[in-house]
């Protein structure tokens, strides 16, 4: 799927502003949006089984819940009235690219969708996911939705961080201490991404981070999947194309 120039730019003036991560005020008993670079949706299709998230996240530091976020396709609902047929392209898309994922993997516990483009930052800033308690990877599709620059992200792969790290006790939020980690990596594993790409990974083990283009890329990522298709050993990831 391509954008054009004005579905683009409705994009990015109505729909994503929706993805930057809303967080719930214990005490003033309210919904604000956390200011950072990261656009993302809660994936509500439903091709993949979604299972139940571990219960290792119900120790202290594992997961902040006061962080929720909007239904991509509550989300994109947003257009009916302004405009139904991009609407409609981006509903069939991503319900196709879910159902692709649904060969490569039969079940997840948490699903996220990215969207990434540079007025929102430089980059996705060096984070790891939920701990899954169990060595279950993250298994991520990319797409490119325009095409207004040659340029294409990096995903940069960190350091392995340890079962008994601060990162687990802190919190796997805890942006400060993850850039830390950055600058002390003595591995820094680059991968260019290109269209249609799918990456299985530890991404709750090894921290990373995805610079931006001017191009609006999104990515389906799962966590915690079990996979049923076999993808290209590249070492500490697993790469494979996408066909939909």
């Amino acid at each position: 799927m391509k954008l054009l120039d004005y579905e683009k730019q409705l994009l990015l003036d109505k729909v994503f502003p929706l993805g930057q991560v809303p967080f719930y005020d214990d005490i003033l008993k309210k919904v604000s949006f956390s200011d950072t670079e990261i656009r993302r949706f809660i994936l509500d299709s439903n091709y993949v089984i979604r299972n139940i998230r571990p219960g290792v996240l119900a120790d202290p530091g594992k997961l902040n819940s006061n962080f929720i976020g909007f239904g991509i396709f509550e989300s994109i609902a947003i257009l009916i009235e302004k405009n139904y047929d991009l609407y409609k392209k981006l509903f069939e898309f991503i319900n196709n690219a879910d159902n692709y994922a649904s060969k490569l993997i039969s079940s997840y516990a948490h699903a996220v969708i990215v969207v990434s483009h540079k007025s929102f930052g430089s980059r996705l800033i060096p984070h790891i996911h939920q701990d899954s308690g169990n060595n279950l990877k993250t298994l991520s599709l990319f797409f490119k939705l325009t095409d207004t620059s040659n340029e294409t992200p990096i995903l940069t792969l960190l350091d392995n961080v340890e079962p008994d790290s601060k990162f687990f006790k802190k919190g796997y939020t805890d942006h400060k201490l993850l850039l830390l980690h950055e600058r002390k990596s003595k591995v820094k594993e680059e991968i260019q991404i290109s269209n249609n790409m799918c990456i299985l990974f530890e991404a709750d083990k090894i921290p990373h981070t995805l610079t931006y283009t001017d191009d609006i890329w999104i990515t389906l990522t799962y966590d915690h999947v079990t996979p049923v298709c076999d993808l290209t050993n590249k070492g500490r990831y697993h790469v494979g194309t996408i066909r939909i």
